[in-house]
């Protein structure tokens, strides 16, 4: 609340509050795990016909994996892609993470799609999708995605190697 109360101060002494102000808001909120907020500020910015930015987007799509809304971290990717934004590591993999607690399907989808917008999946990435194919209990698509690690030249770290174990363990 209190970062919406920042904006709405910064109007009334007439200090007009630029994309940077939004972003910063909307970090604040994904900090506070107010995802409401969050995309209620994004939506603000487009009100005062400002265009939000790779930040305000991927503070925005933090928001949303930690309170685990995976379709809406899909979905402002998608709108990021409308709106001519270049997605990066940071959106691309908290998208990825927002998908451990729902469909793993998705999730291999937007991995590999990484490489042809950019940017290259990292450890993470590769992480996150390995963790919500654990979750499902995903055993083959799991050791299919560890194989393209080593293939890509991305190191595996133990949560990957552990979550393919379990992912084999729980199937």
């Amino acid at each position: 609340r209190t970062a919406l109360q920042l904006l709405a101060k910064m109007v009334e002494i007439q200090v007009t509050p630029d994309a940077v102000s939004y972003s910063t808001a909307i970090s604040a909120s994904t900090r506070g795990k107010k995802w409401e907020l969050a995309l209620f500020l994004l939506s603000g910015m487009l009100a005062m016909q400002l265009r939000p930015n790779e930040v305000s987007y991927s503070a925005s799509i933090s928001a949303c994996e930690k309170a685990g809304h995976w379709q809406l971290a899909l979905s402002l990717l998608v709108e990021m892609v409308r709106i001519r934004l270049t997605w990066n590591t940071i959106c691309c993999n908290a998208a990825l993470s927002s998908c451990k607690g729902g469909d793993w399907q998705p999730a291999l989808s937007l991995l590999r799609s990484m490489p042809e917008v950019q940017p290259a999946p990292d450890e993470i990435s590769y992480t996150a999708v390995l963790t919500a194919c654990q979750q499902r209990s995903r055993w083959q698509p799991a050791l299919s995605l560890l194989r393209g690690m080593f293939d890509e030249g991305v190191r595996p770290s133990e949560i990957a190697y552990s979550a393919v174990v379990d992912a084999c363990e729980l199937s």
